[in-house]
């Protein structure tokens, strides 16, 4: 199983809306094109690209600070209590390699 470290986690679910959004409390910055891991409570998996981003007064922004709420658009599968990590761009190569 992949092993995923605490320092990649950037945000959990806290509400669901389907067909309108997830409110999401960052932990790091979230900015839109980020690929994106989530980890639902029943222990599926649901990678994505964030593609938008908005305040939670629904106002439309590039970033998301740390420890704030922000809406992104729903998701399937996701609920509260999911969480999600950032998807490393580059993997560290393997030691002696």
């Amino acid at each position: 199983h992949r092993q995923i470290r605490d320092e990649r986690l950037v945000a959990w679910v806290v509400e669901a809306v389907k067909q309108e959004h997830l409110a999401l409390f960052t932990r790091q910055p979230l900015q839109e094109g980020m690929r994106l891991l989530a980890l639902t409570p029943s222990g599926k998996e649901v990678s994505f690209t964030l593609e938008s981003l908005r305040n939670a007064s629904g106002a439309p922004q590039a970033t998301a600070a740390p420890d704030t709420l922000c809406l992104i658009p729903h998701l399937k599968y996701l609920t509260p209590r999911t969480l999600i990590y950032q998807i490393e761009a580059d993997f560290p190569p393997e030691h002696g390699a």
